[in-house]
């Protein structure tokens, strides 16, 4: 299952699903933006290379700067046998301009 969701739906899903993983997909030079905190980072590439691998039996919602990596990547896992995945709609610029908070 693999679905798209809004900052608030994101809030309410983390406030709610404990057990929810929260992946940032973005470079380590982009937390300087702001993450959301209990996120853990993981870099699209190293997804992409291998060298890190998300666990398949937990639910994720991946986060990315503005939803675009975190959508493409949140598809191919889906289609790779991940049970339960979730896009940040409009990534961390979407949950600012929401007034959610971030770490920094």
């Amino acid at each position: 299952m693999f679905k798209t969701v809004t900052p608030q739906e994101a809030q309410n899903l983390i406030k709610n699903r404990k057990e929810l993983l929260l992946i940032d997909v973005r470079g380590k030079d982009e937390l300087s933006e702001g993450y959301i905190d209990g996120s853990t980072l993981m870099p699209l590439w190293d997804i992409i290379k291998g060298t890190q691998r998300p666990p398949q039996n937990k639910p994720i919602l991946l986060i990315c700067a503005v939803g675009g990596r975190s959508l493409a990547l949140g598809q191919l896992m889906t289609k790779n046998g991940w049970d339960e995945v979730y896009n940040l709609k409009g990534g961390i610029s979407a949950w600012k301009e929401a007034k959610l908070p971030l770490k920094y």
